[in-house]
């Protein structure tokens, strides 16, 4: 999508339509006087459409009142029309900005223009049939009227940056096993990482064994002679850094549960159990655009199928760990925290000052919190850490819920062969996987986000599409803008 300001225009500028923001209070443009109308007062969500021949369309969108609006409450309206734009297959449109704004208007640039291109988004690959394809969105004209250009061009080009990052994960996450399977994957990764000037490193099984990550290669048994594992790490190196953070994203490219077999129904969406190293790989394609100052930041993404065959990992098979801890493989469908296991160890070697891993982990989860929150872990992290990231999280719209780890939940995961087993029982599922997976990063701060309900979904919303959601990518990417180097 191409995108363009303006601080005048004309009517007759040949667009398809003229969307106008409106607060409930405040004045908007002297070309686009407020409509009116006994039915339209400028409540968030509400439309008033006009039609005639210059311009040809102007839609009115309600922002709510000014003191209540949030960044994501104003995301979420302008990805809504741009949603119906794509839809009605309109291809150039105009946003007016308000006179007077309560944001910043380099941060209310940045929500609109990130809101257009995610709400735009369509995943159509395999799409074959034209009357169900939509085209692109060819342009997007920002009308500024008087605020600072140089403050409008810095939130449009870090509004693009964040977008588009995401719509990268959303792609890798949407596209089938057959076409991103653990190889294919680390493949993309390894592009999008020289086209960005991140250092990348790639692991196959041998290297995995000589890592001792037996845990991840556990995963990988069923389908090693078909698709080896690959543990992909991509770093961002500035010269002046000063901290160091590390992202670990799960990356299972398809998940059957192996041995122990999940059921039919719904198993077709299971080649989203690798959202997780998706956000990661986004999430450093805008960090490498972006180049913070003063951090460091690893992503590490270990990718396999989970498979079942002769050759499987089976239950009760007891599996030492990178870190030497021994773990009895009670279900095999708890795999997930097996790979991230192995990769949280080996975070240890960059010495870092803060550690997060994505997961779509449980199904505990999406039960206690649904699609609204992903669930969130911390051990060992400063308060201030913690509330930076749980900010992140309702500015980007990707919330986060605060879990407990009480050292109680640990024993529904004690073992009687081994040290620990790979599921706790139904029980606080989601808690006794994040325990779980705890044993494996006592060394540095750390936390968990159980994605599972947020990853992807089955209705539009927003800017949220059908299928995966990017969930995660633009939590890091504003947790690394907010870090206090």
């Amino acid at each position: 999508m191409k995108i363009d300001t303006k601080q005048e225009i004309t009517l007759d500028e040949d667009v398809d339509v003229y969307i106008v923001p409106v607060f409930e209070e405040g004045e908007i443009n002297s070309l686009f006087p407020k409509p009116d109308s006994y039915d339209f007062k400028g409540k968030s969500g509400d439309l008033f459409k006009l039609y005639g021949q210059k311009p040809k369309r102007i839609i009115y969108i309600g922002l709510g009142k000014q003191s209540d609006a949030t960044p994501d409450s104003i995301r979420k309206n302008f990805g809504t029309i741009a949603r119906k734009i794509r839809n009605k297959k309109y291809t150039k449109y105009v946003v007016v900005f308000p006179a007077s704004l309560h944001l910043e208007v380099d941060k209310f640039t940045e929500i609109v223009v990130e809101a257009s291109i995610l709400g735009s988004y369509k995943f159509e690959k395999y799409l074959t049939d034209p009357e169900r394809k939509r085209e692109p969105i060819s342009q997007l004209i920002l009308l500024t009227g008087t605020h600072d250009s140089s403050l409008i061009s810095q939130g449009l080009e870090y509004g693009k940056i964040v977008a588009e990052a995401t719509n990268f994960t959303r792609d890798l996450n949407n596209t089938p096993h057959m076409d991103m399977n653990a190889i294919i994957m680390a493949q993309q990764a390894k592009t999008m990482a020289e086209a960005n000037g991140l250092d990348v490193k790639i692991l196959g099984r041998d290297e995995a064994q000589k890592e001792d990550m037996n845990l991840f290669l556990s995963v990988n048994n069923g389908s090693k002679d078909v698709v080896p594992p690959q543990f992909v790490v991509l770093e961002y190196n500035p010269s002046d850094a000063k901290k160091t953070i590390v992202f670990v994203g799960k990356g299972i490219t398809f998940d059957t549960g192996g041995i122990s077999l999940k059921p039919g129904a719904g198993m077709g969406d299971m080649l989203y159990d690798m959202c997780g190293a998706g956000a990661v790989i986004g999430a450093m394609q805008a960090i490498a655009q972006i180049k913070p100052r003063g951090v460091k930041v690893v992503g590490i993404t270990p990718l396999t199928d989970n498979s079942p065959s002769g050759s499987a990992t089976k239950p009760g098979d007891i599996i030492k760990s990178k870190n030497g801890k021994t773990v009895q493989i009670e279900n095999t469908d708890a795999e997930g925290r097996l790979v991230l296991a192995d990769a949280l160890t080996y975070a240890e070697r960059y010495n870092p000052d803060f550690v997060i891993d994505l997961a779509t982990l449980t199904g505990a989860c999406v039960i206690a919190l649904g699609g609204v929150y992903a669930a969130s872990y911390f051990n060992n992290v400063d308060d201030n850490v913690k509330n930076s990231l749980l900010k992140s999280g309702d500015y980007t719209g990707d919330l986060l819920w605060h879990m407990p780890l009480n050292k109680e939940y640990f024993e529904q995961i004690k073992d009687r062969h081994a040290d620990i087993k790979n599921t706790g029982g139904r029980p606080a599922g989601s808690i006794t996987a994040a325990m779980f997976l705890k044993e494996f990063a006592e060394k540095y701060p750390w936390c968990h986000l159980d994605i599972a309900g947020t990853a992807w979904g089955d209705k539009e919303k927003g800017y949220r599409p059908k299928g995966a959601t990017g969930f995660g990518t633009r939590i890091l990417i504003e947790f690394i803008r907010n870090l206090n180097i």
